[in-house]
């Protein structure tokens, strides 16, 4: 038995500045750690401290995924981001799917990371055999399995429309505490090319409940499979071309719950390629063009404001067709790391060229890099303790209600 010498809250303040794999041999020490790691007001202390600029780096990982071609073998991957050397395999929280669609990673916010073991499903609205839409928290290998939307809230909503593509986003709702999945499905008229219908779906993680969202706002039609995450809204490019739509990027708000548009800059033509992603601080876009094969990197250093929008470095020779994906800074701040296709890369912004990351080269000749997603590997959240603040709400307003009884 351990004897606590020390007042609780010196070491609670111990406790949340160490890595969740001691905080977890803590846990078995005794009840009291036990009780003080697993209440949901230290896993939020200890998550604050972990996102802090003093520790967010040296958290900070590289999920890969890994897919094996005509199997339904897939392996997850954790790649160091300070140092990129050697591939940590993690155990999959997905079950074998024999499906001919790969599985796809659709975000990741404050060490959960969302997985969908099938993209087939979106494609042809039915739930195939095997479908899971997975919440993974990699830190304590931990992984709880999420509800698809109801059939119903999938119909068409207008016959003259025909299902035209999909795309989701996962992400977290400050305000109120929520984690969010969403889910937006497009429509395109049969009558008109240019006439899109939009449904947006979004599950909230603390009521465990789908919901449909109703806007008055501009049909969009995002152009990639996920949205990224970042200052409280999912983004995506707008691929609507007409009135020059396509230089706006598509914001949904996860906690309004609403539609904005924001946009790109004069160097974004529609004939162009182009990426999105999270650099630092900033929203970051990448602009590929396809007759030269040179791509620009770009931040919008003040949100919302299209004059802020300010070039990186500019890179030539890409050996792909396909337009790169910023994923993050090096630590030193020199190199941005790539994601484009199937491989990794990093971008040396003073030398403006890039560089093939060696860790993939060595694969099997039918495994390929799939997806990858940033993470941080110190967190010790789960879906009880994101629930918890739910619960409290709850008593908070049955007792309430028990009050206004009794002064009756």
């Amino acid at each position: 038995m351990v004897v606590l010498c020390l007042p609780m809250e010196i070491v609670t303040d111990i406790f949340c500045r160490l890595p969740v794999k001691a905080l977890l041999r803590f846990r078995c020490a005794s009840n009291e750690f036990c009780s003080l790691i697993d209440h949901p007001d230290f896993v939020k202390l200890h998550l604050k401290y972990s996102k802090s600029h003093e520790s967010e780096y040296k958290y900070l990982s590289l999920i890969v995924l890994r897919h094996i071609n005509n199997t339904d073998m897939r392996f997850f991957y954790l790649l160091d981001m300070d140092t990129m050397k050697g591939l940590v395999e993690l155990k999959s929280p997905l079950r074998p799917n024999p499906s001919i669609f790969p599985s796809q990673v659709l975000g990741s916010c404050n060490g959960f990371v969302c997985l969908d073991s099938n993209k087939g499903y979106a494609l042809t609205q039915t739930p195939t055999n095997g479908e899971e839409l997975v919440l993974w928290n990699p830190s304590i290998r931990k992984h709880w399995m999420l509800p698809l939307p109801p059939k119903d809230f999938q119909q068409n909503p207008d016959s003259k429309f025909k299902f035209s593509g999909y795309s989701r986003g996962f992400g977290y709702d400050s305000i109120h505490d929520d984690y969010k999945l969403v889910w937006v499905l497009v429509w395109k008229s049969q009558m008109n090319d240019y006439v899109y219908n939009c449904q947006i779906l979004v599950y909230s993680l603390k009521n465990d409940i789908w919901r449909k969202v109703e806007f008055q706002d501009r049909a969009f039609a995002p152009k990639t499979y996920k949205g990224v995450f970042f200052g409280g809204a999912i983004h995506w490019f707008n691929n609507i071309t007409y009135e020059r739509k396509r230089k706006y990027i598509v914001a949904f708000d996860v906690v309004a719950e609403e539609i904005r548009f924001l946009t790109l800059m004069e160097e974004a033509d529609q004939e162009h390629s182009m990426g999105l992603g999270v650099l630092g601080e900033c929203l970051s876009a990448t602009v590929y063009n396809d007759y030269t094969r040179n791509f620009d990197i770009w931040v919008m250093k003040e949100y919302g404001v299209k004059s802020s929008w300010t070039k990186l470095v500019s890179v030539s020779n890409l050996s792909s067709s396909l337009s790169p994906i910023p994923l993050a800074y090096s630590r030193s701040g020199m190199k941005v790391l790539m994601k484009n296709g199937r491989e990794l890369f990093w971008c040396e912004l003073k030398k403006q060229v890039s560089t093939k990351l060696r860790n993939f080269e060595e694969k099997p000749k039918n495994v390929y890099c799939y997806d990858g997603e940033l993470c941080l590997m110190n967190s010790l959240i789960t879906v009880n303790a994101s629930r918890a603040s739910a619960y409290k709400e709850k008593e908070m307003e049955q007792k309430k209600e028990e009050d206004e009884k009794l002064k009756e």
